[in-house]
């Protein structure tokens, strides 16, 4: 699972040398342990992953939203047929929504 999200990200455009990249990797990973974690991103999600990268909360959150704008900057949203059910929104997705 975890090589098909770094394969999808890296297709996207969006290389290792970014935080967020590591960062949405290990929320996924949450994730597909338990789901309701995403009623609480802030308060769970983000310091979860904080303590396993070695960050504070606040930097999870801020890398993983500067590496959404950037795809979406970049127009992945609409060469990647898995990120396309973002396409043709105004902004870029909020951090839950991606």
């Amino acid at each position: 699972m975890e090589w098909k999200v770094a394969e999808l990200l890296h297709q996207s455009g969006l290389c290792r040398k970014y935080n967020g990249y590591l960062y949405i990797i290990e929320c996924i990973k949450f994730i597909n342990v338990d789901s309701r974690i995403l009623d609480c991103l802030c308060k769970e999600l983000y310091v979860d992953v904080g303590k396993a990268v070695g960050a504070d909360y606040r930097c999870v959150e801020r890398n993983m939203r500067y590496a959404i704008n950037f795809l979406y900057k970049k127009g992945a949203f609409e060469k990647e047929p898995l990120l396309s059910i973002f396409q043709g929104q105004p902004v870029p997705p909020s951090n839950k929504t991606f």
